[in-house]
């Protein structure tokens, strides 16, 4: 049981000590800055700016994604 429990820690430990772990994070990391560079970002707070930006549909679904934001955006501060 102990035994087990410690080659479970290795194994993450392993994983996590990986280089395609670290890689794969750095360039999700780097493209959805890039993103961020793009795609202005709550600079001005006018709710009308992004549709009259983007259109309806697709400002609606860059806020739904957190892309108006992305640096304060759930999903990034986990990245």
């Amino acid at each position: 049981m102990v035994d087990d429990r410690k080659a479970s820690w290795a194994r993450a430990a392993s994983a996590l000590a990986s280089l395609k772990l670290a890689l794969f994070l750095f360039f999700a990391l780097a493209g959805t800055s890039a993103f961020g560079t793009v795609i202005e970002q709550q600079a001005d707070p006018d709710p009308e700016a992004y549709p009259q930006s983007f259109g309806p549909v697709d400002a609606r679904l860059l806020q739904a994604l957190g892309m108006t934001d992305l640096y304060r955006s759930w999903w990034f501060e986990v990245l």
